[in-house]
């Protein structure tokens, strides 16, 4: 076609883009010869590249990991105490009739403050009534998306670590034995620990209404969440009430500042009006039976006191069942090396809330006495682990021992991942006894002062 056309002077170039198109504007409005536009268009474009990765393999690995191992307890026969809940949250769900005073009258469970928990777990009995698919369904969910906030706190806020680090030590986390063990066993104490990890993840993501919703949850699910929502927002006001180098108004103007102040007051305002309408502190108890919970005595239970030997059996339950003495002792070497390495823990720094936690929950924990139960140091359990897990990835990371690192997380999470499902840990059958159940095999137990061949049997899934 071109041979019939005369007087032309043409230029092709191929590969055109926005850059090239520029380039070639430019040399046409400076008036330049063909020749020297082409030239000059051809050796000034550099084609250049970025590799856009969005794939998120890790976290996906992991919440089917967490489901996977979470399977198997799919049908579980509700017994003891976990059926005692479950038959009381069927018969709430059967005779509710949509109104608020029919929820607050028929959905606090087994003599407890625990609508929070009726709340959510009651999603899944309307689903499936009388059958606990629905109660496994939803407490699935609720449970992969702790592990998820987990891994995102980890990841991002407090080891800064990347995604298969991350991924690794919060499935080492959710395999705490006491913790995935009762995942199937409906109870309240579980849940606590997962809305603990909610209001974390709340927190640090700046969701501020969920915080508060999740506090109030956290509150109304068992007596002891209200222990949990006081030591991790009151610790926190603390330090900024002492960190805040002024006078009085301004440290209380400082504590004011932090939203979780709001968030706790949310919290302990909903805690009032129910405690205004059982008509005392401790109206949750509803057995006639039952006396008054805020008794002093040193011999009784359900109450308070200062008991020597029920207060070591507690510590011991804190620190030593379920390889807890493996993480107690892992923790204090870390600490050890940190501060004679004269290395200020940053990830302590931001961990106050759950150390405020965990010194009231131990507190509360020690003196207020009742049945030694495991199921009851869900909460405390996955903190110690998830403690641990950072503060010794700190230390480590001072020392360089990635190679080490891996082996030594490896072989952590296949001991707790074994301990789940059946004891292997014998510190804690030698502390705290066995029961036999037949065929040579013998069942780790805890039971202070009761032969209860109940609940005292639950410490793992076993």
């Amino acid at each position: 076609y071109l041979q019939d056309i005369s007087n032309i002077h043409l230029g092709i170039i191929n590969n055109v883009s926005t850059q090239m198109a520029l380039e070639v504007g430019s040399g046409i409005l400076r008036h330049a010869e063909l020749e020297e536009i082409l030239k000059n268009a051809c050796e000034n474009i550099q084609i250049t590249y970025r590799a856009i990765n969005t794939q998120k393999k890790e976290p996906v690995i992991l919440l089917l990991l967490a489901m996977a191992v979470r399977l198997p307890m799919y049908g579980t026969l509700q017994k003891w105490d976990a059926g005692e809940y479950y038959r009381s949250l069927g018969r709430a769900c059967a005779s509710y009739e949509f109104s608020l005073k029919s929820f607050l009258d028929n959905f606090r469970l087994c003599t407890h403050s625990n609508l929070g928990f009726s709340f959510l777990m009651g999603i899944g009995e309307f689903f499936s009534p009388q059958t606990g698919r629905g109660i496994f369904v939803v407490n699935m969910i609720f449970t992969l998306l702790a592990v998820y906030a987990i891994y995102d706190l980890l990841k991002n806020y407090w080891l800064k670590c990347d995604r298969k680090t991350a991924a690794v030590l919060a499935f080492l986390v959710s395999c705490t034995p006491i913790f995935l063990g009762t995942f199937a066993y409906v109870n309240v104490d579980y849940l606590l620990a997962v809305l603990f990890i909610y209001i974390i993840y709340a927190e640090y993501r700046k969701w501020y209404v969920l915080l508060g919703f999740c506090a109030v949850l956290l509150s109304q699910t068992k007596e002891t969440g209200v222990v949990v929502v006081v030591g991790y927002f009151g610790f926190q006001i603390l330090i900024r009430f002492l960190r805040t180098k002024r006078g009085i108004r301004e440290r209380i103007a400082a504590c004011f500042q932090y939203t979780g102040t709001w968030a706790a007051f949310f919290a302990g305002a909903v805690y009032a009006c129910m405690v205004i309408r059982l008509g005392s502190i401790s109206g949750w108890v509803q057995s006639k039976r039952a006396t008054s919970t805020m008794a002093w005595s040193s011999s009784g239970i359900n109450c308070f006191g200062i008991q020597p030997k029920y207060i070591c059996y507690k510590l011991e339950q804190y620190f030593i069942m379920n390889f807890a003495w493996i993480m107690t002792i892992a923790l204090l070497v870390a600490l050890i090396f940190l501060l004679v390495r004269k290395k200020k823990s940053d990830v302590l720094r931001k961990m106050m809330g759950i150390i405020g936690a965990m010194l009231a929950f131990v507190a509360f924990g020690l003196l207020y006495v009742t049945y030694t139960l495991e199921r009851y140091n869900i909460m405390f359990a996955l903190a110690l682990t998830l403690i641990m897990v950072c503060v010794v990835y700190e230390a480590a990371v001072q020392m360089k021992w990635k190679k080490t690192g891996v082996v030594v997380r490896a072989v952590t999470v296949l001991l707790l991942l074994v301990q789940s499902f059946w004891c292997i840990d014998p510190v804690s059958e030698a502390v705290f006894g066995t029961a036999d159940i037949g065929n040579g095999h013998k069942m780790l137990f805890s039971s202070l002062g009761f032969d209860y061949y109940g609940d005292g049997l639950v410490c793992n899934y076993q």
